[in-house]
């Protein structure tokens, strides 16, 4: 893609979508790999149009050893060539294996989140791309996961954008090609015991190869289809949600009046939301939680019952279900 085509698409979806005003302060997520690179050096051509505050980002990992300082580098120099700040931290903490890959990104987000505040700017942009969404959408429905993890790569989420998501990433290789700069590659993207890299290098080729050669095209638009959905049952659920419950500290109480006449879907959104009030995030939250949930709503036993679920607990009494957070 030619880099006069490709800025102006990427001054299409910013308008679009709303991603951003002129004067904004961005904090830009910067690894020094191919997306993150070509994000960068965009936003640097729009920087004087739209009259933006840019801020590069980079965690150093350490996991690649010397490849890891490298990117480092990489960065530092960019930043440099591009009369950019840009703000470097190495992760130090310890995590277990079956854990690294969450705590990698919570730690990444926290920073950014850190760098965001700290320097007073508006907003966080990662270097996402279509590839990445449909890649997503594919782990996620082979995990058998709802609506909500399939549509969990949006182009914009409160303080947090994501410019490429309209971009595959052969056409930001041409838009670097074109620019003439390098960029640093991570060959752990390669490794296919990792399920997104078998899903990006082995199942979506194969699905283009042999069924639809337009698929990433496709998948966006169910994903944009679904997003859609979601936000208009979400609209539902919300309204029905705030004339139903009662809040208390550590506590929220859900009239059941109305509730057993829903359908399956609101009621898991319902519990969702009374979750998220109670302890603010859905981490441990399980499809057998809500089948206790479903159970315990729909139970006609005269009697008090209570239901431990770890974290938090589940009590009927008489025309209310109240969730609780365990001590």
């Amino acid at each position: 893609m030619r880099s006069k085509n490709f800025i102006k698409k990427l001054q299409n979806f910013i308008f679009h979508e709303d991603l951003f005003e002129r004067g904004s302060g961005i904090v830009v997520g910067f690894s020094g790999g191919p997306d993150s690179t070509g994000l960068v050096l965009a936003l640097s051509e729009l920087a004087d149009k739209y009259n933006l505050k840019l801020r590069l980002a980079h965690v150093n990992f350490r996991q690649r050893r010397e490849e890891s300082d490298k990117d480092e580098k990489f960065v530092r120099e960019l930043a440099e060539d591009l009369n950019l700040p840009i703000d470097i931290v190495q992760y130090k903490e310890k995590t277990e294996k079956e854990n690294f890959e969450q705590a990698m990104r919570n730690f990444r987000y926290k920073f950014f989140e850190r760098v965001r505040r700290d320097h007073q700017l508006d907003l966080i942009t990662t270097a996402h791309t279509l590839d990445d969404k449909v890649e997503t959408f594919m782990m996620n429905l082979l995990r058998g996961s709802g609506i909500k993890g399939m549509i969990s790569l949006k182009n914009k989420n409160g303080k947090l954008m994501r410019p490429l998501l309209v971009f595959e990433k052969k056409e930001i290789l041409s838009y670097l090609k074109e620019k003439n700069r390098d960029f640093r590659t991570d060959k752990s993207n390669f490794n296919t015991k990792f399920l997104r890299n078998r899903v990006r290098l082995e199942l979506i080729p194969l699905i283009e190869r042999n069924y639809n050669s337009n698929f990433k095209r496709c998948a966006q638009r169910l994903v944009e289809n679904l997003e859609g959905e979601d936000e208009m049952a979400e609209m539902f659920a919300s309204n029905l949600y705030e004339g139903i419950v009662k809040r208390k500290k550590g506590k929220i109480l859900i009239l059941t009046e109305k509730l057993s006449e829903l359908p399956e879907g609101a009621l898991k959104r319902i519990f969702r939301k009374a979750l998220i009030d109670l302890k603010g995030d859905l981490n441990n939250v399980t499809a057998s939680h809500f089948f206790e949930f479903k159970k315990i709503l729909l139970s006609e036993k005269a009697k008090k019952q209570k239901i431990n679920l770890g974290e938090f607990s589940l009590e009927k009494k008489k025309n209310r279900v109240i969730l609780s957070l365990e001590r």
